[in-house]
């Protein structure tokens, strides 16, 4: 996937399951640009913003890495069998 923020910047390689992660319904990093969008935003973006887009990005892949070992050890600590 790849997502062209402005004249300079763009973001790409985000995995198919980090952009098509939700919590709560919510589309996270499909979120993230839409806000640039906004027409109240002027002049290019900055080292920040760029940073912004790639944060969350990169928590939900480490999240999705570790989900079974996250399970295994919730199931493990609260009896829980599945």
């Amino acid at each position: 996937m790849e997502i062209i923020l402005d004249a300079v910047t763009r973001w790409k390689g985000a995995p198919e399951k980090v952009w098509n992660y939700t919590l709560g319904g919510y589309h996270i990093v499909k979120k993230c640009p839409k806000y640039r969008e906004q027409s109240l935003l002027h002049g290019p973006l900055t080292g920040k913003e760029a940073q912004q887009f790639t944060d969350p990005a990169r928590r939900i892949a480490t999240l999705l890495q570790q989900n079974p070992e996250l399970d295994a050890h919730y199931r493990a600590s609260s009896g829980v069998i599945v």
